[in-house]
């Protein structure tokens, strides 16, 4: 029997090397902004190629105009339906239908709500639904894409940190055997590369803010173990990098201040990248809104509230640079051939 060698090369070499982060960046749009504003919510709708914006407090009241950012200009919309004053609610994108899905969030004043509506990227429509979670604010929000469900975990109005699941006609009570000590006023979003929706952070209803990480695979929850994490915080956002794969997630309150830091978690641990941003993060970090821009690999954060003031600034964040690599050398000739390495 005659085995065949492949004889692997000495002198070529991938060499990957990982970019520092890329800098955050104000953008300046063209016409004039929303207003300055807090306790808005972001989703970026694949179908528009626009990241949508609904709701939030600015100076004075709450608004409820419909705003979608293409990467260089704000456009306020004027559709004939809407959800009506809303803050403190969710947005989520809901691949299977093409529709950005909004749920829950207080009125003008300081009633909670329970409604579900759907944005086609032409107007709003209420979803009537023979059940539905409790009326409820500062939930946590997610869209599973492997399971075509939208999550629902925590909420003000009741404390509540119950599971609720929208199978995009219906909302179904979920049963675990874990839960998440938080309430609300945490941050969730799903990771695609491991099929889990990422919570971290908020407020427990009781003792104060929150540091731990959690994940839900759509039957139970399970606390994470990391080496390191952010501090405990509430009011911070989170949006989910599908070209990299991990969560990244920026500012907060952690009960004694502000946080302007940023993070990244890969499923594994939070690696702190606040040393090697670039550029000014946002000025204020609080209560803003966040999501990941699909088609320009950037994340778009808007508002916020706190020491500074009410922000009206668009900032983005573009994550961290893809792995490069390169050849040195020659491959040695074996007996089936020159290995050649690639990138995969």
């Amino acid at each position: 029997m005659k085995t065949s060698i492949i004889h692997l090369p000495l002198a070529v070499a991938a060499l990957a090397t990982l970019a520092s982060a890329q800098p955050w960046n104000l953008r300046t749009p063209a016409t004039s902004p929303p207003p300055q504003g807090y306790q808005q919510s972001l989703a970026y709708n694949c179908g528009m190629f626009r990241t949508v914006m609904y709701g939030g407090r600015p100076t004075t009241g709450v608004v409820f105009v419909t705003w979608v950012f293409d990467g260089n200009d704000w456009a306020s919309l004027g559709p004939a339906n809407d959800p009506g004053p809303k803050w403190g609610h969710r947005l989520v994108y809901d691949w299977a239908r093409n529709r950005v899905i909004l749920f829950g969030g207080r009125d003008g004043g300081t009633t909670a709500q329970n409604e579900t509506w759907a944005w086609n990227g032409q107007d709003w429509t209420q979803i009537q639904t023979a059940n539905a979670p409790s009326p409820r604010a500062w939930h946590q929000m997610a869209y599973d894409v492997r399971r075509d469900k939208i999550v629902v975990f925590g909420g003000f109005a009741v404390l509540d940190n119950n599971t609720w699941e929208f199978d995009g006609t219906d909302w179904t009570a979920v049963t675990t055997a874990n839960r998440p000590p938080v309430v609300g006023d945490g941050e969730m979003v799903y990771d695609e590369s491991r099929g889990v929706c990422v919570l971290f952070g908020g407020w427990d209803g009781r003792a104060g803010v929150y540091a731990g990480t959690w994940e839900f695979d759509g039957i139970d929850w399970r606390q994470v173990s990391t080496n390191s994490a952010p501090s405990g915080r509430t009011w911070h956002q989170m949006s989910y990098d599908r070209r990299r794969a991990h969560v990244v997630l920026h500012g907060g309150y952690n009960g004694g201040g502000v946080q302007t830091d940023t993070w990244t978690y890969d499923g594994t641990d939070w690696t702190d990248h606040t040393s090697n941003v670039t550029g000014a993060p946002p000025a204020v970090p609080v209560q803003g809104g966040m999501s990941y821009d699909i088609a320009r690999a950037v994340h778009v954060f808007f508002g916020g509230s706190g020491p500074g003031g009410r922000s009206g600034d668009t900032n983005e964040f573009s994550s961290l640079a893809y792995a490069s690599y390169s050849k040195a050398g020659a491959g040695c000739s074996g007996s089936a051939g020159v290995p050649v390495l690639e990138a995969v």
